[in-house]
């Protein structure tokens, strides 16, 4: 057993493409057992008004990101092409943070504007939650 939540980006569908993929000849069963929403995370208050990932272009915003291939930094990637935002304008966009709690820490403890993680994180971090996608476990 073992859990996922792997978006595909050629159908936007969640954990069976990728699935499939690893296991062609199929023998397996995947059961949907929960669902999380990703989203943006700020402090109290929303002190920089961010309200979009559109907004993580803005001078004066700063970012803590999550390794490449993370799912939260997947979504965020995906965001900003849709947006037309490079990476480049992203303030921190090439700081790491291992993990959903570290990323919420770091915007706990002033070190970062926002960060992308779950609502879940923002909840133990007492953060305010912007969401952005709910995924599908399985």
């Amino acid at each position: 057993m073992a859990g996922t939540h792997l978006r595909d980006a050629a159908t936007g569908e969640f954990n069976l493409p990728s699935i499939r993929k690893i296991f062609p000849r199929g023998g397996f069963r995947v059961i949907t057992f929960a669902s999380w929403e990703q989203g943006l995370l700020v402090p109290k208050g929303n002190p920089q008004s961010v309200r979009s990932v559109a907004d993580l272009a803005r001078p004066g915003i700063t970012l803590i990101n999550r390794a490449n291939g993370a799912g939260s930094r997947e979504l965020l990637d995906r965001l900003l092409r849709q947006a037309g935002i490079p990476s480049s304008r992203v303030r921190g966009y090439e700081t790491i943070a291992n993990g959903h709690m570290a990323a919420a820490q770091a915007v706990m403890n002033g070190e970062a504007d926002c960060c992308i993680a779950s609502r879940a994180a923002a909840r133990a971090m007492g953060l305010e939650f912007l969401p952005l996608e709910v995924e599908l476990l399985a």
